[in-house]
C-alpha cells in the first residue's frame, strides 16, 4: 500500500527497495550519512572548546567508523577509501581513565593513515589527579598522542589540546615529561590553535612547552593559557607586519614576561575582533615598561580582561585604541576610590554598549562621589551586568547613588542632569544583592526597593527594561528559610508590583515579579480560568463515558 492508500504493484516495491540498497551502496551519499552519525563533540554546535575539553565524554571505538566498515564488503571499501571520515579524532580523559583508554594511541594512528592528506581535527584533553588515582599510564599516552599529532602539523587544521595535571605530593614515580612545543611555520592550513597547559606544583611534567610564531595567514582563532611559552623569531622581531591578517579571536592567560609577546601578536593582527587577556602580576606592575609602542585594534568589538586590580587595564587602555568597542568584560577586580573615578573617565571616553563587572574586592571607604563619577559615565550603555566573587554583594549605598542618578536628584537637594534619566539606552540593569537588601518589611523601604521605583520613574523608558538581581549570599549556614522569605516579600510588594509592566520587568534569582492587573485584565484572567475548568470537566466526563 503506498501512503495515499492505494495499492502498489509487488514488482514496483521491491524496485524502491532496490533502489534504497543501491543508494546506500553510492560513496557520495554513504559518506554523508556516515559522518552525521560520528560523535564530533560540539564541532557542529558552535560551542566552545573550554566547555567541550572539560565535559565528561567518552570517546571509544564504536564512535569512529569501525562499526560501519563490517556491514558488508561494500561499505568497508568505501569507509576506508574516504578520507575525511578519518580527518578527526577525539580523546578526552577525565579523572584520569576510562575504560578503553589503552586503545587511543592506535585509534589516532588508524585516523592519521587513513586521513591521507586531509586537513585534521584533534582535540585531546587530559584531566588527571593523583588524588584520584596513582596510575601514570594516562600521562604516557597522551604524551604518545601529542607526539603522534605532531608528525603530521603540515596537516593540522583544528587543534585543542589541554592538559591540567594536579599531583600527589607523595608521588613516587615520577611520570615521563611531555614535550609541547608547536612552530607555526609547520602548520601552514590552521585555522583554530586552543592549547591549555596547568601543571600545578609539578614542572618536570612539561619538559618544553613553546609556541614559536611565523608568518599564518590561515589562522583564525588562538587561545594559550597556562605554562605556554612564545617565542618570536628575531626576523619578525625586528621587521613587524601583518603576519596574521585572519585572526578574528585572542585568549592569552600568561605571566607579565609574555605581555610583549603577547602584544606583539596584537600588532601583527589588525583585524582580531574578540581578546581576551589574564594577567598574573602584582597590582604595581608597570605595563608601559614591557610594551613597545601604542597600538590600534579598529575592529575589536569584545574586550575581556582578567587582572587582581584596576590600574592594569586602566594601563592597557593608555596604549590602547579600540574605536570600535562594544562589549567590556572585566573579571576578578578590586575596586578603590582611585581606580573607579579612572573608571568613569575611561567609560566616558570608550562608549560602549555592554559593560559587565566581576568584582573580587570592595575596598572599605568607597566614597559616593567614586560611585557617582563612575556611574554617570554609563550613559550610552545598553547592558550593565556586576557580579561578586564575594558574598554580600555591593556596599548598600552603591545602590543609593545609583537611584539618585537615576531619579535625577542627589542627596541635600542638588538637582544634577545626568545621562541615565534622560536617555532611553540603558536596557538591563544585573546587580548582585543579599537578602537584606531585598527583604521588605511591612511595606517599608530598601535600598533595591528605592532602585526599582527610581528606574521606573526615569524620564524616558526604554522600550523593554530588565532589572535582574541575583543574591549572592554564599555562606553555607544561611539559612534557606530567612533566604526565601526575604524573596517572597520582594516579589509580593505591592510598590514594586504596581512598577512591573509588559515593557519592565524585574526578576530576583529567576523569579519574575508579577504586576498588579487592572479590573479588565482580572476579568479575562477570570474567563479564561472558568474556560480551562470547563475543558478540564469535559475531557474528564468524555474519558468516563469511553
Amino acid at each position: 500500500m503506498s501512503k495515499t492508500g492505494k495499492k502498489v504493484a509487488p514488482n514496483l516495491a521491491l524496485s524502491q527497495e532496490s533502489a534504497t540498497r543501491r543508494a546506500l551502496k553510492l560513496p557520495e551519499i554513504l559518506v554523508h550519512i556516515i559522518s552525521y552519525t560520528l560523535t564530533r563533540p560540539g564541532v557542529d554546535k558552535g560551542m566552545d572548546a573550554k566547555y567541550i575539553l572539560k565535559a565528561e565524554t567518552r570517546i571509544t571505538v564504536q564512535d569512529t567508523p569501525w562499526p560501519f566498515a563490517l556491514v558488508c564488503k561494500t561499505w568497508h571499501e568505501i569507509i576506508f577509501s574516504s578520507p575525511v571520515l578519518w580527518s578527526a579524532f577525539f580523546a578526552l580523559i577525565t579523572r584520569g581513565r576510562f575504560d578503553g583508554i589503552s586503545r587511543l594511541s592506535s585509534m589516532l594512528d588508524v585516523c592519521l593513515r587513513h586521513s591521507k592528506s586531509v586537513p585534521l581535527t584533534i582535540w585531546i584533553s587530559l584531566e588527571f589527579n593523583f588524588y584520584w588515582s596513582s596510575d601514570t599510564e594516562p600521562l604516557l599516552i597522551v604524551s604518545d598522542l601529542i607526539d603522534q599529532a605532531k608528525l603530521h602539523q603540515n596537516r593540522w587544521q583544528d587543534i585543542r589540546i589541554r592538559y591540567t595535571s594536579f599531583p600527589f605530593t607523595g608521588l613516587t614515580q615520577e611520570p615521563y615529561p611531555i614535550h609541547l612545543t608547536v612552530d607555526l611555520k609547520e602548520t601552514p592550513i590552521i585555522r583554530r590553535l586552543d592549547i591549555e597547559v596547568e601543571t600545578q606544583n609539578a614542572a618536570y611534567l612539561i619538559e618544553r612547552n613553546v609556541l614559536t610564531l611565523a608568518q599564518c595567514e590561515s589562522l583564525e582563532t588562538l587561545r594559550l593559557h597556562g605554562n605556554m611559552e612564545v617565542a618570536i623569531p628575531s626576523a619578525m622581531a625586528n621587521y613587524p607586519s601583518i603576519y596574521f591578517p585572519k585572526l578574528r579571536s585572542l585568549d592569552v592567560a600568561s605571566n607579565m614576561p609574555v605581555l610583549s609577546q603577547c602584544w606583539f601578536l596584537l600588532r601583527s593582527s589588525p583585524n582580531v575582533e574578540r581578546l581576551t587577556l589574564n594577567f598574573k602580576c602584582p597590582k604595581d606592575t608597570p605595563v608601559h615598561v614591557l610594551l613597545l609602542s601604542s597600538l590600534s585594534l579598529s575592529k575589536l568589538r569584545t574586550l575581556t580582561i582578567n587582572a587582581t586590580h584596576l590600574n592594569l587595564p586602566l594601563q592597557l587602555f593608555g596604549h590602547l585604541e579600540a574605536p570600535s568597542l562594544e562589549n567590556l568584560r572585566l573579571k576578578q577586580i578590586s575596586f578603590d576610590n582611585k581606580s573607579l573615578v579612572e573608571m568613569g573617565k575611561l567609560m566616558s571616553r570608550l562608549r560602549l554598549g555592554s559593560l559587565r563587572l566581576s568584582f573580587a574586592k570592595f575596598s572599605e571607604g568607597i566614597s559616593d562621589f567614586s560611585l557617582e563619577t563612575f556611574f554617570c559615565s554609563l550613559g550610552e550603555l545598553t547592558q550593565l551586568d556586576i557580579s561578586s566573587s564575594i558574598s554580600g554583594g555591593i556596599p548598600e549605598h552603591a545602590f543609593r547613588v545609583l537611584s539618585d542618578l537615576i531619579s535625577g536628584s542627589l542627596p541635600g537637594g542638588d538637582i544634577r542632569t545626568t545621562i541615565l534619566p534622560d536617555r532611553p539606552d540603558i536596557e538591563e540593569i544585573n546587580l548582585p544583592v543579599n537578602h537584606a537588601d531585598i527583604r521588605v518589611v511591612d511595606g517599608e523601604s530598601n535600598v533595591v526597593k528605592n532602585l526599582v521605583i527610581a528606574c521606573r520613574k526615569r524620564k524616558r523608558q526604554p522600550s523593554e527594561f530588565h532589572l535582574l538581581l541575583r543574591l549572592e549570599d554564599t555562606s553555607e549556614a544561611f539559612e534557606h528559610q530567612v533566604r526565601e522569605t526575604a524573596i517572597e516579600s520582594f516579589l509580593e510588594d505591592m510598590e514594586i508590583r504596581q512598577c512591573v509592566s509588559d515593557n519592565f520587568h524585574v526578576t530576583v534569582d529567576f523569579r519574575s515579579v508579577k504586576p498588579i492587573l487592572g479590573k479588565e485584565e482580572q476579568l479575562k484572567n477570570n474567563k479564561k480560568k472558568k474556560l480551562l475548568q470547563r475543558y478540564k470537566l469535559a475531557r474528564k466526563s468524555r474519558s468516563r463515558l469511553k
